[in-house]
């Protein structure tokens, strides 16, 4: 069961990170995202849920 929110986790934090490192080198995509995202759409939350998923899937 951890390994299976491991991977869910793993496949999660690869959308963040891109989602936050097209908000850093487009800076217009801005308004598109909501107010209440933009605390989660960055490259630091993407890569903390990545390697959260990794740990997961390998330790479990």
């Amino acid at each position: 069961m951890l390994v299976a929110i491991g991977v869910f986790l793993i496949l999660a934090g690869v959308p963040l990170f891109l989602f936050g490192l097209a908000r850093k080198f487009f800076p217009a995509s801005e308004k598109f995202i909501p107010d209440d995202f933009k605390r989660i759409l960055t490259m630091p939350v993407g890569i903390y849920v990545f390697l959260a998923g990794l740990l997961l899937a390998r330790f479990f």
